[in-house]
């Protein structure tokens, strides 16, 4: 993970979610990316 995406990790886990990483066209990286962010639902 590059500074950005550590940092953008710290605050997610601050509002206790996720970032999940994938290949944006499935098993070829040279493609891309797709970053799905996670927060949780306030109530």
């Amino acid at each position: 993970m590059g500074l950005g995406l550590i940092l953008v990790n710290k605050i997610l886990q601050s509002y206790e979610g996720i970032i999940k990483i994938k290949d944006r066209i499935k098993d070829d990286y040279a493609k891309g990316s797709k970053f799905i962010i996670y927060l949780p639902e306030a109530l």
